[in-house]
C-alpha cells in the first residue's frame, strides 16, 4: 500500500510545473549581515552537521563520590535540583498558558 501511494504521489508532482518558489524572496541583506548567521549559512552550504545542544546545564547530579558525607554539597546539589523543577514548572505553565489559553 505503501508504495502504491508513493507512486501516486510522484505521479502527481510530475504534473506539477517545476517551480524555484524562493526566486521571488530574495535574501534580505540585513538578515545576513549577523556573523553568526553567516556562519550558520556557510555551515549548511558546507554539508556539515549543527553543533548538538549542551545539555549538561539540566542534569541533576549527587555531589562527587569524594564530598558524598558533605551536607553543603548535597545541599547545593538539592537546590539545584529545585532550580531544575522550578524551571521545567515555569516552561510547562507558559506552554499551557500561551498554546491552550
Amino acid at each position: 500500500m505503501q508504495e502504491y501511494v508513493a507512486k501516486l504521489i510522484k505521479e502527481e508532482m510530475a504534473t506539477m510545473p517545476k517551480k524555484d518558489y524562493l526566486k521571488e524572496y530574495p535574501l534580505n541583506e540585513s538578515t545576513t549581515s549577523s556573523p553568526i548567521l553567516q556562519a550558520e549559512l556557510e555551515r549548511m552550504k558546507a554539508g556539515k552537521p549543527m553543533k548538538l545542544m549542551d545539555m549538561t546545564r539540566y542534569s541533576v547530579e549527587p555531589p562527587p563520590s569524594s564530598r558524598q558525607n558533605d551536607v553543603t554539597a548535597w545541599t547545593k546539589s538539592l537546590e539545584n535540583s529545585y532550580s531544575q523543577l522550578e524551571h521545567q514548572n515555569n516552561r510547562f505553565f507558559f506552554f499551557l498558558f500561551f498554546f491552550f489559553p
